[in-house]
């Protein structure tokens, strides 16, 4: 008797414990289909904005030294699912100036911020375009000044040389989903003054080169990592100046 009641609890122990392991695998397969239903449904939403710079000009000066440079854009959503909650930004990179031991100077206000662009809707004005400050620009007619005399001593001394390259721009887009997934586009593109009178003038466009062509790439992005970067520009604004 008391065998069989032993191999009674026994098997009763057993049958716990299966039931035990078939619960787990249960749960951990319902939470990976969750996960892939969910992967599969962001992929399913993908907003893609699209950048264009359609001018970058340096503005007259107005007080004591105060210049202003702007760089007017347009957004375009080409693709799939609206784009929320977003954030402009950009960062030009010297080759041949600091300010004060950088060579990577943000725009000087905060991310400029648009709720959202519908899927196949464009956004363009004031509420987009960066604005760079006076250090910025007497800094990047160093640059203008220090390009042109390089370009001149390689025309006249080894004119198959590659010219030299001026200032790169980098303007920025992050924006989710409605499912809460994050997004980053990127335009990059190489800038210059090729009339060197122009660095003068009191007004005057800078030209985008190219060749090399401009580049843009568009990829998901964790919430976290979009906040790191925004936080190391905005720790760095002060640098373009007022």
């Amino acid at each position: 008797m008391e065998n069989e009641l032993a191999w009674v609890t026994f098997l009763s122990l057993a049958a716990d414990f299966a039931m035990i392991i078939v619960t787990i695998v249960y749960v951990v397969f319902t939470w990976h289909l969750v996960k892939i239903t969910k992967q599969s449904f962001q992929c399913q939403l993908v907003p893609l904005i699209g950048i264009r710079i359609k001018k970058i000009v340096v503005r007259p000066p107005f007080g004591p030294k105060r210049r202003q440079m702007s760089v007017v854009l347009s957004l375009s959503n080409v693709g799939n699912a609206p784009a929320i909650n977003v954030l402009i930004d950009s960062e030009f990179d010297f080759r041949y100036s600091k300010i004060n031991g950088s060579s990577t100077i943000p725009q000087r206000f905060e991310p400029m911020a648009v709720a959202f662009i519908p899927q196949g809707g464009t956004k363009s004005g004031p509420q987009i375009d960066q604005s760079y400050g006076n250090a910025f620009v007497s800094s990047l007619l160093d640059e203008a000044r220090e390009a042109h005399r390089l370009n001149a001593h390689r025309i006249a001394t080894n004119p198959s040389q590659e010219f030299y390259k001026m200032s790169r721009l980098k303007v920025f887009a992050y924006y989710r989903n409605a499912v809460g997934q994050y997004f980053k586009s990127c335009y990059s593109c190489e800038v210059c003054i090729f009339d060197s009178k122009d660095i003068d003038k009191d007004k005057f466009d800078l030209s985008i080169i190219y060749m090399p062509s401009p580049e843009f790439y568009a990829v998901p992005i964790k919430e976290s990592e979009m906040l790191k970067e925004l936080a190391e520009r905005n720790s760095r604004r002060e640098l373009c100046g007022w």
